[in-house]
């Protein structure tokens, strides 16, 4: 059994991986080196999310987490209903807490353009959950600052 020899050695076809060799290259020096420098320049959103995505597969935590970071520098109007669901899709849970944060910000714009109809269900109620968590915060914060400014303008007795 263990006699003869491998199969890649008598060959002379070239071995075929199942990932590109872009994201391999990143795979292999992030294991080399514990840095991942050219995710950190990356502009290539899908380049990012396919990193992110095989990470995940190979439960390699921090790179996923690298990528996470990457992708929320790239965050804009016309892509982040896009990467809420993928971040909600692959449980990046840094880059769907942005996401939310970034459509709380802009929600009027974001519904003008209808560019959350592409969202699911559950991320959509997930969002809605968030949405209602960050004004609340905000009433919160207005009563607080509501109740100061009313202690400044009283006379003390």
């Amino acid at each position: 059994m263990l006699g003869s020899g491998w199969v890649e050695a008598s060959s002379s076809d070239p071995l075929k991986m199942p990932i590109p060799a872009s994201i391999l290259s990143i795979i292999l020096e992030y294991i080399y080196t514990d840095d991942a420098p050219l995710v950190r320049s990356c502009t290539d959103i899908e380049l990012l999310c396919n990193t992110l995505t095989l990470s995940d597969q190979l439960l390699i935590g921090r790179l996923k987490e690298i990528c996470e970071v990457a992708l929320v520098d790239l965050i804009s109007l016309r892509n982040v209903a896009e990467l809420l669901e993928f971040a909600s899709l692959h449980r990046a849970d840094q880059l769907q807490k942005t996401c939310h944060q970034y459509i709380g910000l802009n929600l009027a714009c974001l519904l003008e353009a209808r560019a959350l109809e592409v969202l699911s269900n559950d991320v959509l109620l997930e969002l809605t959950k968030t949405y209602k968590e960050m004004v609340s915060g905000n009433e919160q914060m207005k009563a607080c600052f509501h109740f100061s400014s009313e202690l400044r303008s009283s006379p003390l007795s």
